[in-house]
């Protein structure tokens, strides 16, 4: 469990980052039910699916987008503030491949499409951080074309709070 303070331009909130590097659509939803529902937490920030893509697990994109909307409606049934992020675009990785892209595709069309039927706010970081497509942003990528550098950290928490409750 790691504490952090969020500043933002209109408030600032303690939030919980449960988020483990390599983690998978699976994994993140065993994380949701273990760690962070029924433990009072008003707001779910979900940024997760991009693992599932390079790892292969679940083995479709189907079966990751199944657990990322089980955590949303449990997560939304539970009352709280849900805010999903579309999975970044990772063109520049080596682990990218076309079909890994179209896996990420499918979920972030399936996440919008969710969004608007739920009349929730999607971030859309794929859009926000998209360079050369589909590659990552330089200005906001840290040097391995997956993750985000400080500069893109700063945009993420820029997006989420301008949708934030």
């Amino acid at each position: 469990e790691d504490l952090l303070a969020v500043t933002g331009g209109r408030t600032t909130r303690a939030n919980y980052n449960y988020a483990v590097g390599g983690y998978r659509t699976d994994q993140c939803l065993t994380v949701w039910r273990n760690n962070v529902r029924g433990r009072g937490f008003s707001t779910l920030v979900l940024d997760c699916g991009v693992n599932s893509a390079i790892q292969g697990i679940p083995a479709t994109s189907a079966l990751a987008w199944a657990d990322l909307q089980t955590i949303l409606n449990e997560a939304k049934a539970d009352g709280m503030t849900v805010v999903p992020l579309t999975i970044l675009p990772f063109g520049s990785n080596a682990n990218w491949s076309a079909p890994r892209q179209t896996f990420i595709t499918d979920i972030n069309s399936s996440m919008t499409t969710w969004c608007t039927a739920n009349s929730v706010t999607c971030v859309d970081t794929y859009t926000a951080f998209l360079g050369v497509s589909p590659a990552m942003n330089a200005a906001y990528d840290s040097g391995d074309g997956l993750h985000p550098n400080a500069a893109g950290s700063a945009l993420i928490s820029t997006l989420v709070q301008a949708v934030g409750p």
